[in-house]
């Protein structure tokens, strides 16, 4: 993996990340070697693990369950999801076509969660639909990160977030939250969504099948720290 270490994430999350295996009754251990996270780490509540680590180890557990979300949706988004995913929006003139299709693509992998794009103003917002059943916070997080990262990468630069609301209430440590996506984050709110300026979206794909590539090799660590929040302390 093509990385350096740029910040840290919490062993809560590599807990959330493990859960879909664990109630599978899956063998975690060999997961855990290939991300070289210490199991002792996981009964250190205030463990945190490199972001190359979380990266390894969600390969490992794609790998282990054919599943490249974790196991925590009802539909697996199998193994080679989310290239396909890349190289149905790389041909795309601008950003808003491509997050069109990239939620478009998501809505026919995933079954629980979906996101709608909705232009106000200046404003782009993609709100997370659930079914009227809350989720894991986990779970929003990781389409978030999927959608965002995958948006980033195809401008080639990052996209401020102005405004984030989960549904779900606020975890002990929400520091991996803000670390990706802004600092200032409202919990328990009636939907779950985020704003953006939207400008952006008039932005061209300036990426290619060449640069793909690269990026794909790198995924998802470059998901996970590239395009972070640069506001974060």
């Amino acid at each position: 993996m093509l990385i350096q270490d740029k910040g840290t994430t919490s062993i809560g999350l590599v807990h959330e990340a493990l859960d879909g295996a664990l109630r599978r009754q899956l063998d975690i251990s060999i997961a855990l070697q290939q991300a070289r996270i210490d199991p002792e780490l996981l009964t250190s509540p205030h463990s945190r693990v490199s972001a190359a680590a979380f990266s390894r180890l969600w390969v490992a557990l794609s790998d282990l369950l054919d599943d490249e979300f974790f196991g925590i949706d009802s539909h697996p988004m199998r193994r080679g999801s989310f290239r396909l995913m890349c190289q149905s929006s790389i041909d795309c003139e601008s950003l808003e076509q491509a997050l069109r299709r990239i939620l478009a693509f998501l809505r026919l992998v995933l079954d629980d969660i979906h996101g709608e794009l909705r232009l106000e103003d200046d404003s782009a917002v993609i709100v997370i639909h659930d079914k009227g059943i809350e989720r894991r916070l986990f779970s929003y997080g990781t389409w978030l990160i999927l959608v965002h990262g995958l948006l980033c990468w195809l401008g080639n630069r990052r996209i401020p977030i102005k405004e984030l609301c989960f549904r779900p209430n606020r975890p002990l440590d929400d520091s991996d939250y803000r670390m990706r996506f802004c600092e200032e984050i409202q919990f328990g709110a009636p939907v779950t969504m985020i704003r953006f300026d939207r400008i952006f979206l008039s932005l061209k794909v300036v990426q290619n099948k060449a640069s793909l590539s690269t990026f794909l090799k790198e995924s998802p660590a470059s998901l996970l720290v590239k395009y972070r929040n640069e506001d974060s302390i």
